[in-house]
């Protein structure tokens, strides 16, 4: 924001699009979840559920593999099966996130809220990455890493 008396038309900021989109992200986020807590809610027990199932199972397989009850390649598919379902769950509720931040896009386009087109469609682009990073297991994402 301006400082009092400020009457210099265009602003520049030492924040990156990377911040301006998780801060675009978080407010869709916030704006959905009033206005369809359903919804949202769901989305967020996705998240929860790529968050615990992939490394619970994991420790279950190698509790299994220890007593003896499954071979290591059956403890190995128990794990790979548990992130596929939590990777497809997570994709499955990414839609009416992306609608939620594309519905806060056009809201921030309407106010220009940046003086450049560029650096607006650079915050939506970050603000749409975060939601497709969001939906993948953190497992996956520290694998890739």
């Amino acid at each position: 924001m301006p400082a009092p008396g400020d009457k210099t038309i265009v602003h520049r900021s030492e924040e990156s699009a990377e911040v301006f989109g998780k801060q675009l992200r978080l407010k869709a986020i916030t704006e959905w979840t009033e206005n369809d807590p359903k919804s949202s809610k769901s989305r967020e027990n996705m998240r929860r559920f790529g968050l615990a199932v992939p490394p619970l199972s994991g420790v279950v397989a190698v509790f299994a593999v220890l007593v003896g009850k499954i071979p290591v390649i059956g403890a190995i598919s128990i794990v790979l099966a548990a992130t596929a379902l939590a990777t497809v769950l997570g994709l499955l509720t990414l839609p009416p996130e992306l609608a939620a931040i594309a519905r806060a896009a056009r809201k921030t386009r309407e106010s220009k809220s940046f003086p450049r087109q560029d650096d607006e469609e650079a915050v939506i682009r970050c603000a749409i990455a975060y939601a497709w990073e969001s939906a993948l297991p953190p497992i996956l994402r520290w694998i890739h890493r």
